[in-house]
């Protein structure tokens, strides 16, 4: 299972959500434009956590082969519009990491000083206490 993980500003989602539909990640994964929102891996996050004053934790689980391709070209594509973000997709059953990330100099990540597996290691505990409060919650 390959899963996915952001950390951005609340308004950087909120650019990264509205270039995605208006560009190829709607178009590459729908039939139509009204597919467009229903298939945007963007739309339905697994967690969307706030963990920082305006940054956000976005992680989603078991995304397919196409989906990774566009989370790549769109990472490229935030890191031309100078966005600050950190993600990683990882891989479950492989255990390769791909890490991505652009430092715009204007906002410091929450664990930005940390190696990649502390990193990972932080943002999957924020995944965990979140699922497990989500579930208790139903």
């Amino acid at each position: 299972m390959r899963k996915v993980r952001l950390l951005i500003t609340e308004k950087g989602l909120e650019v990264l959500k509205a270039f995605a539909e208006e560009n190829y990640l709607g178009n590459y994964l729908a039939d139509n434009e009204n597919d467009a929102y229903y298939k945007n891996i963007l739309n339905f996050p697994d967690v969307l956590e706030k963990i920082k004053d305006d940054i956000v934790l976005y992680a989603k689980d078991d995304i397919s082969s196409d989906d990774e391709f566009v989370w790549l070209e769109t990472m490229s594509d935030m890191k031309r519009k100078n966005a600050t973000y950190y993600s990683i997709i990882f891989d479950t059953e492989t255990k390769e990491i791909k890490e991505f990330s652009n430092d715009s100099g204007k906002i410091i990540l929450p664990f930005a000083n940390l190696d990649t597996f502390e990193k990972i290691k932080n943002i999957e505990n924020i995944v965990y206490e979140k699922t497990m409060e989500d579930d208790m919650e139903r």
